[in-house]
């Protein structure tokens, strides 16, 4: 009986060596997990500020310069349908046909470039960041 009390003594002071040394070794394992994930939070808000970025840079150049580019073109085309109806009205209903085509490049620029940036963001002074707005 006292070899079997003995015995059972052993293997449980062996177990919970076994155990500490266990715990020590996974500590150093743990705080690198956290680490890494704090990283890759720090790295994905970067990608999504960088992102927004781009979309801004990108959404300003449609709507100020192709939007800019088709806006004079519309003038010039409703000048030239105005001087047309007069001397050549067979042209004039070209000229409103690329009028029209204009127009809706024109709108069609100006979604495309509300749908990559929104200007209620910038109007309301909202920052997206790590894909929640705040």
């Amino acid at each position: 009986m006292v070899i079997g009390l003995g015995s059972g003594l052993v293997l449980a002071l062996a177990g919970m060596v076994y155990i500490v040394r266990w715990k020590a070794r996974r500590k150093p394992g743990i705080h690198s997990s956290v680490k890494a994930g704090f990283q890759l939070e720090q790295l994905s808000a970067r990608l999504v500020d960088a992102q927004e970025t781009e979309r801004r840079s990108i959404a300003r150049e449609l709507h100020d310069e192709i939007g800019q580019a088709l806006g004079a073109l519309l003038v010039d085309l409703g000048r030239f349908s105005t001087v047309l109806a007069d001397e050549r009205p067979e042209l004039k209903a070209q000229v409103e046909n690329m009028k029209s085509t204009a127009e809706r490049t024109f709108h069609a620029v100006r979604n495309i470039s509300l749908l990559l940036r929104p200007s209620m963001l910038d109007d309301l002074g909202l920052v997206v960041r790590a894909g929640v707005a705040g």
